[in-house]
């Protein structure tokens, strides 16, 4: 609507013309227009109304009024220079006394958190303490636990006027930095309805103030790494760019190809904590790792084909220090980071057929499942569906084998494994080759299926397998 005009510029109207050119606009809803271009003031030449003297006041915007026909440009221009220079030092003199307030605040307590309500009663508005991707260290006004940050956020500069998804109504939002880097955020919303200067002013000196009370706490790493772990695998929209300049500034580099591994350890695995003391690294490279869902879970580098070599070193570590066997699963590598949580599902699939497989002598890749790949994402995600498969199938032979402690399932698996090559199969179970025939020749009785027929072999041995991956 307003187009050319920039922030701290003087905005000069006449009412009677505004009318004249858009009749159904009220004066009040251009002063709320113009405030939010950032307009310093507005001089109007014909009398304001009650409602637009309201509507400049809830903006925090000066309202002047001049008579068009009186001409005093001259005394115009001397009444703002005078108006701005007093303004001037009004904000100066109430930015020392907010700095003092939040210092004084600062030092009552080793949290945020007083600085925090102070920046709220002194605004009347809800204010917002997160750390550099967003998790709320500290509130006032509202419950919130994350935001989503800008993904172009500048990390430098003062306060700015941006977008969050989980609130209705722009913010003011101020970067705070320290000697480490970028040590969060501080919020004040919504932007509009009060006084901006005095907002921006008491939003940069809260930032001050916190800045000094997070220099001086002792960096939680721990804690870090399992918020980036947790930012990175949950799927909720992040900004991506903040989260690997905190990686960054924690000595981890998450930029190039990366798949994720998720490590059980049993319930003789102790501590996850201590077994990560020191951290994990692979060739000098630090590896991103962290508790996360109750089990040990790193981020890995997927250069030039060492993706086995890199997890087979994190499970022989993992597996040393806890003193006990290590499953670990694997997710496909990725070059974005926001496929990670992609990866983590896929971990955690590839980890629950090491598991029921008993394989902890190797990391198991979900990229190297084959057929499992589809049987897995079947029994986890449409478990009543693969049960009824199994049962349609198999369910006879079970219930035989559970009332005669039989074997036939087993002795089915590794026939079809065998591709039904008697000899094979029989020297793998340890029978006489006659034991074989008669016991093949057992299961089609019992379970009516044929195993000359190929669709029958293929039904027999897609449950056969799902049988083993269903709890």
């Amino acid at each position: 609507m307003f187009q050319g005009i920039r922030g701290n510029d003087l905005a000069v109207l006449s009412i009677e013309v505004m009318r004249l050119a858009d009749p159904d606009r009220t004066f009040a809803e251009v002063v709320r227009a113009l405030a939010a271009t950032g307009v310093a003031g507005i001089l109007v030449l014909d009398p304001p109304d009650e409602a637009g003297i309201q509507a400049a006041e809830r903006s925090g915007l000066p309202l002047l009024y001049y008579p068009a026909e009186a001409a005093l440009l001259r005394e115009v221009e001397q009444e703002v220079l005078r108006y701005i220079v007093n303004r001037r030092e009004q904000l100066q003199q109430r930015a020392r006394e907010l700095f003092r307030r939040f210092a004084e605040a600062a030092l009552q307590d080793s949290r945020p958190d007083p600085v925090v309500r102070q920046l709220a009663e002194v605004t009347g508005k809800v204010a917002l303490l997160t750390d550099p991707i967003g998790r709320v260290l500290a509130a006032a006004g509202l419950d919130l636990e994350r935001v989503t940050l800008p993904s172009a956020l500048r990390l430098e500069g003062g306060p700015r006027r941006v977008n969050l998804a989980e609130l209705a109504d722009p913010v003011y939002l101020a970067p705070i930095s320290g000697p480490g880097g970028q040590q969060g955020f501080l919020i004040l919303a919504p932007a509009d309805g009060g006084d901006r200067d005095l907002e921006e002013t008491a939003l940069a000196q809260a930032a001050t103030a916190l800045a000094a009370v997070l220099g001086r706490q002792r960096p939680d790493t721990e804690r870090v790494r399992a918020s980036l772990l947790d930012e990175l695998l949950a799927g909720r929209p992040v900004s991506y760019d903040l989260v690997r300049a905190q990686a960054r500034r924690l000595g981890y580099d998450l930029d190039g190809r990366l798949a994720v591994a998720v490590v059980d350890l049993g319930a003789d695995g102790g501590d996850l904590g201590r077994v990560l003391g020191g951290g994990l690294k692979f060739a000098g490279r630090p590896l991103l790792a962290a508790p996360y869902r109750g089990k040990l879970t790193v981020i890995l580098p997927a250069v030039d084909g060492q993706l086995i070599t890199v997890a087979e070193a994190v499970r022989q570590a993992v597996a040393e220090r806890a003193g006990t066997r290590a499953f670990v699963g694997v997710g496909r590598p990725y070059g974005e980071l926001r496929e990670l949580s992609r990866s983590y599902r896929e971990a955690c699939r590839a980890l629950g057929l090491a598991q029921k497989l008993g394989l902890a002598d190797r990391p198991v890749l979900f990229e190297r499942l084959g057929l499992f790949r589809l049987l897995t994402i079947l029994a986890d995600e449409f478990p009543a569906e693969a049960r009824s498969f199994v049962d349609e199938t198999l369910g006879k032979l079970v219930e035989y084998d559970r009332e005669n402690r039989s074997d036939l399932v087993e002795t089915l698996r590794v026939a079809l494994e065998s591709n039904l090559n008697v000899s094979e199969a029989a020297e793998r179970l340890h029978v006489h080759r006659n034991t074989l025939l008669y016991r093949l020749r057992r299961v089609e009785e019992i379970s009516g299926w044929n195993l000359e027929n190929p669709d029958s072999r293929l039904a027999l041995h897609l449950a056969v397998k799902l049988y083993g991956l269903l709890d």
